[in-house]
């Protein structure tokens, strides 16, 4: 007798984008997933959560419409089934469209399957943009071992995950500025896998990350034939590049780690955006005195192209130096410095 095959459903997620008053990146993908069950244990709902996220397929091919108030593009989605729209921001009723705004998305082939995609239009009036690594920069996923990160990206829940202390408060410090009231856009960069989207989402939910922030990451092109990642060295520095082009007139603050090659990525930045980069600040891993001499030795350049080089063991030298640009409130420093403990 043959076994019941699996119900799986066919469609569009859409992850948060980022845009100006003037442009918008919006990303999501069209798959094929089995469908959701909602046992009443956590574990188990937890656990079911893993196994579906790993069951699910991109489906290549698929024609996907979005607008945004008066603009329509159209696109196909690539071999893994994602898609990705840079739509011109054209509001005509004038009232200068800024903070959440809506994307209508829908299949071709099946207009009926529409969803509503949400993309943050920083101000006019933003101070700075904030992009950041996740990955032992803002939280513990221990790159440097390989088990550990694996086993803590996709069998970990968010309430198992672990925050570096004093980022939250900090990040939340750089949103509000110096006015407490403002609305600086927050966007991280990882090459961490959209598998694990949601529950990044949530873990930054719970630990009050800031609120309006946007998170884009990667395809990892996982399969049972080739159960390693994809390589993709110039995913993070291609995505950086794409936001600043977004926002033109803002000046950006790179932050990351020294576990990997973010330096020398944000130091490929400063030199093709000289000026635009106002710091880059660097969590020292303390792994090695060659690593720390070789980020060191970056200071002179960044600093010939207007950008700060910040390299520390804790968020606290960071939230100094973000004072002293004009880009918190000098009160965070204080509240990053109780979150240390």
């Amino acid at each position: 007798m043959r076994r019941a095959r699996r119900e799986r459903v066919l469609l569009v997620q859409p992850y948060r984008g980022f845009g100006s008053p003037q442009r918008a990146l919006v990303m999501g993908r069209v798959l094929r997933q089995p469908k959701a069950l909602y046992p009443k244990d956590p574990l188990a709902r937890d656990a079911l959560d893993v196994v579906r996220r790993m069951l699910r397929r991109g489906v290549a091919g698929e024609t996907v419409r979005a607008r945004l108030h008066e603009a329509v593009a159209v696109t196909v989605t690539d071999g893994d089934g994602y898609f990705r729209f840079d739509l011109p921001v054209v509001d005509r009723r004038g009232n200068g469209a800024c903070g959440w705004q809506d994307v209508v998305l829908q299949l071709e082939r099946d207009p009926s399957a529409a969803v509503t995609a949400r993309v943050f239009l920083h101000p006019p009036d933003s101070r700075c943009l904030v992009v950041s690594d996740i990955d032992d920069t803002v939280v513990e996923t221990g790159v440097a071992n390989r088990f550990v990160m694996l086993w803590r990206l996709f069998v970990l829940g968010p309430r198992s995950r672990a925050a570096v202390p004093g980022f939250a408060e900090l990040l939340r410090a750089v949103q509000r500025g110096p006015k407490g009231d403002e609305r600086n856009p927050i966007v991280f960069v990882s090459r961490a896998p959209w598998t694990i989207y949601e529950t990044l989402q949530a873990f930054f939910r719970l630990q009050h990350f800031p609120r309006d922030s946007v998170l884009f990451l990667r395809e990892w092109g996982l399969r049972w034939y080739r159960p390693v990642a994809r390589k993709d060295k110039a995913h993070k520095r291609a995505l950086i590049r794409h936001l600043l082009q977004i926002a033109p007139n803002l000046p950006v603050v790179l932050i990351g780690d020294s576990g990997q090659e973010d330096a020398e990525v944000y130091a490929s930045i400063v030199a093709d955006f000289p000026g635009r980069v106002a710091a880059v600040m660097i969590r020292d891993l303390a792994h090695s005195v060659e690593r720390e001499r070789a980020i060191r030795s970056m200071e002179i350049d960044l600093g010939r192209a207007g950008a700060k080089l910040v390299l520390a063991t804790s968020t606290l030298p960071m939230a100094h130096a973000l004072a002293e640009l004009g880009f918190i409130q000098r009160s965070a420093v204080a509240q990053v410095r109780a979150a240390l403990g």
